[in-house]
């Protein structure tokens, strides 16, 4: 999945500018992004203003050590789930776009659900023509936007808001599972808390600077202190 996350949200970036031909995202660093989110909640900054966690007074060193809050932008701003140059082409070949007729098959229900998990998000039943529906409103553009106003801010996609649901259920389970596994009883946020530490660790390794190599094999008395050439390390020497 998140494979996929990572190419549409590189096909975006590359569609939307130009400039950008270059733009690119790794696995490393989309799970390291995630981790950030999973902080952001496990601190309660839900109603924060995110960028406010790079402040230099106020911000959490997590985040600044993670990615840099421009870079954090960039992947929110960029992130998608499919890529819109084939969406035209999956309109007909979905089967879940045929009328439904329900004289013929009993009530129709109109239901908002993740594709993988079949995890219901929104629902509601078909009852007939819809007096309040603008005139100009096309039946199925009103369905869909009933279907994700719980999820539609001022600020963001409702795609991200369904993203946000599903690393919340993904989370819990993980939670759940882990205290039955392994028989401890951690409270949720601590696990959110080392779970976040886990996802960005990859990341974190590729952005160290290499190490030097050590002389294992000193035989020169180099600190001065040896007056016998040994086959030892000298914490000095190194």
């Amino acid at each position: 999945m998140l494979e996929e996350i990572s190419d549409c949200t590189i096909a975006e970036a590359r569609r939307d500018n130009g400039d950008r031909a270059t733009w690119d995202v790794s696995i490393m660093e989309l799970k390291a992004f995630i981790a950030l989110l999973y902080v952001r909640g496990a601190y309660c900054g839900k109603n924060i203003e995110m960028e406010s966690f790079w402040s230099e007074q106020w911000g959490n060193a997590f985040f600044n050590a993670t990615l840099s809050r421009n870079r954090f932008r960039d992947i929110m701003c960029y992130l998608r789930f499919d890529k819109k140059e084939t969406r035209q082409c999956r309109l007909t070949t979905d089967k879940f776009t045929h009328v439904r007729k329900p004289d013929k098959f009993g009530i129709t229900f109109c239901l908002a659900a993740d594709v993988d998990s079949k995890y219901m998000l929104n629902g509601f039943p078909y009852l007939g023509k819809d007096a309040s529906r603008p005139a100009t409103q096309r039946l199925r553009e009103n369905v869909v936007l009933r279907l994700v106003e719980p999820f539609v801010g001022g600020t963001r996609r409702w795609p991200v808001a369904v993203f946000y649901n599903v690393l919340d259920l993904a989370a819990i389970n993980a939670w759940v599972l882990y205290r039955s596994c392994m028989s401890q009883n951690i409270p949720r946020r601590d696990f959110m808390l080392q779970l976040a530490h886990e996802l960005r660790a990859e990341w974190m390794a590729s952005k160290a600077p290499p190490l030097a190599d050590v002389p294992f094999t000193v035989w020169d008395a180099v600190c001065g202190k040896r007056t016998a050439k040994v086959l030892n390390v000298c914490i000095n020497c190194v």
